[in-house]
């Protein structure tokens, strides 16, 4: 069964509306792109100012591809190891699983690092594409709509970062819209006790399968995923794409343990005590403002069960102990009857909300979230936390400032200002998504 036009169930935008943001965000995303080669937009997003340099996310990647064919480690950086002989001038510590090295290492072989890097902006420019006619095919979305959707999507100015640091978040989100589109238009398929009738083997030809078992292995954090599909009993696809992500990732672990170690700390560590400027997700605002309360006892050590951490960790560790146990909760007492991607925007967010990493760019793999909100619902919330989430952070308002000053000497209400612009928004679409988890209603 799929969704047709009599079942459309979100809102319509105004034909003059759609078309009209339509211009405008072709415009922005050219203009943008522009930027790219003669950076006159760098001083409107802050990494830009303040990063190694262009490329510098790509350079990373491509370094550990060629750490490969060398035979070093593909996570060798000045943290670890030291030993390989550098391609690049600058970069980004790998902290990807094996497959994107190995990727990479075929792809760095027919290009130098910087041709390579702008083969990857046009690629990107082709995924996103892509991207956007699968959202404009979407069955049953009004012509008007389907306008003012594809216009802000394209003037989304996170994308811009994105291309300039030659990241993979695009690609990430491609694979999330797969796994959601899949679940949205063919709810049977998810439907509780549907994985007792269906043969494994119908997972292999499941597009929806495939983009969620890419997203494991790119980018991981869609592993959230199946805490609700596990609930509804749907154990086939959950082991089958892990099991796949283990045998590709797992011999190279098993040929370099110590890598898997690397991989971890790199991943897994603890908030460092520094705050970044462009670090721009809920936990860093939890961040600063325990920082800020707890003044110069914030670093003084307290002995946990199993280690000794500063005592700025114990409000983050509650911080994500809360928004972990909320999101269970309200998974455990709602995913069996209500519509499964309710549940993938819900984690999906809640990642968001506990990840120490949060750059300005990465806020584009929310999209498919929001659009499941904006395609199922009549909630004008996913439609205001698109736009918010599109638009130039508080560093457009001053640049120079931001860039320039050091963050220990901002005043209270600019450091809080400009850590809240996104965080905001995430917060609040957490908050819709719990909502809208527990808003019982048939599966369609």
């Amino acid at each position: 069964m799929s969704l047709g036009t009599e079942n459309w169930r979100g809102r319509t935008a105004p034909d003059s509306l759609g078309r009209v943001v339509l211009v405008i965000g072709f415009l922005i995303h050219v203009a943008l792109f522009s930027s790219l080669i003669t950076g006159w937009a760098d001083r409107f997003f802050l990494e830009a100012e303040t990063a190694y340099g262009q490329a510098a996310d790509y350079f990373g990647i491509h370094q550990a591809g060629q750490n490969l064919r060398d035979g070093n480690s593909i996570y060798d950086s000045h943290h670890f190891q030291g030993e390989a002989d550098l391609v690049v001038p600058y970069f980004y510590f790998y902290r990807y699983l094996p497959p994107t090295a190995y990727l990479s290492a075929a792809y760095g072989a027919a290009f130098s690092p910087w041709t390579g890097y702008w083969v990857w902006v046009v690629i990107n420019e082709i995924v996103l594409l892509l991207f956007l006619a699968s959202v404009a095919r979407y069955p049953g979305l009004p012509s008007s709509t389907r306008n003012l959707l594809i216009g802000v999507l394209l003037g989304f100015t996170p994308f811009y970062l994105e291309q300039w640091m030659g990241q993979y978040s695009v690609v990430m989100t491609l694979f999330l819209w797969l796994a959601f589109r899949d679940v949205l238009l063919r709810p049977e398929a998810y439907a509780v006790g549907a994985d007792k009738v269906r043969s494994v083997g119908r997972w292999f030809t499941n597009g929806g399968f495939w983009g969620w078992t890419g997203s494991l292995v790119l980018k991981s954090f869609s592993a959230l995923y199946a805490l609700p599909m596990i609930r509804r009993g749907h154990w086939k696809p959950v082991l089958l794409s892990f099991g796949l992500v283990a045998v590709v990732c797992g011999l190279h672990f098993a040929l370099h343990p110590a890598e898997l170690k690397e991989f971890l700390r790199l991943n897994l560590r603890p908030t460092p005590p520094q705050i970044s400027p462009v670090r721009y997700g809920p936990i860093a605002v939890v961040h600063l403002l325990v920082i800020k309360a707890l003044g110069e006892n914030a670093h003084q050590p307290v002995d946990l069960i199993l280690k000794s951490s500063p005592l700025f960790h114990i409000p983050i560790y509650i911080w994500v102990l809360g928004v972990g146990l909320l999101t269970a909760w309200v998974t455990w007492t709602h995913a069996r009857r209500v519509p499964l991607e309710r549940f993938f925007a819900l984690w999906s967010v809640a990642f968001f909300l506990v990840f120490k990493d949060v750059w300005e760019n990465h806020h584009f793999m929310l999209i498919p979230a929001i659009l499941a909100g904006i395609l199922t619902s009549r909630s004008i919330w996913p439609w205001l936390i698109l736009v918010w989430l599109a638009l130039p952070s508080l560093n457009f308002v001053d640049p120079q400032f931001f860039a320039q000053v050091p963050m220990d000497t901002w005043p209270p209400y600019w450091w809080l200002l400009h850590h809240v612009f996104y965080a905001i928004p995430v917060l609040i679409f957490y908050g819709w998504c719990v909502w809208w988890c527990r808003q019982d209603e048939p599966e369609y």
